[in-house]
């Protein structure tokens, strides 16, 4: 749902100077965004990433690994790759490097272009 931008007043009226678009999300979602990282299960992330890119991109093909990728994700970051998956949809509404964030991006071999830039991006690499 759009948001009325603020507007300024002029002479020949009002200026538009920003605009906000707002989308829904599920109520998981919605509870998931106000859970601390530390009580999240490796279950939730794969919710959270599957979800976000369904709002973000559309419905896309399945992919076959998932699973695999999202559990291997979570092994090597637990916690952290909450801050990870934030910050890739939520601070970069699901784009990294003018491409679309998807399962695949969270992939071990994508570790060194994507999830390490987002971890010290987000103060959580200490």
């Amino acid at each position: 749902m759009p948001v009325p931008p603020p507007a300024t007043e002029t002479a020949a009226g009002a200026v538009l100077t920003e605009s906000l678009t707002a989308t829904a999300v599920s109520q998981r979602l919605a509870v998931l965004g106000n859970t601390p990282a530390s009580e999240w299960r490796e279950e939730d992330l794969s919710y959270y990433i599957t979800e976000e890119i369904e709002r973000l991109h559309g419905p896309q093909l399945p992919c076959p690994h998932q699973a695999k990728i999202i559990a291997g994700f979570w092994e090597r970051f637990g916690e952290k790759g909450v801050a990870i998956a934030r910050a890739a949809f939520e601070a970069h509404r699901g784009m990294w490097m003018g491409a679309p964030v998807t399962v695949k991006r969270f992939a071990e071999g994508h570790d060194e272009f994507f999830s390490f830039p987002l971890l010290r991006e987000t103060g959580a690499a200490g």
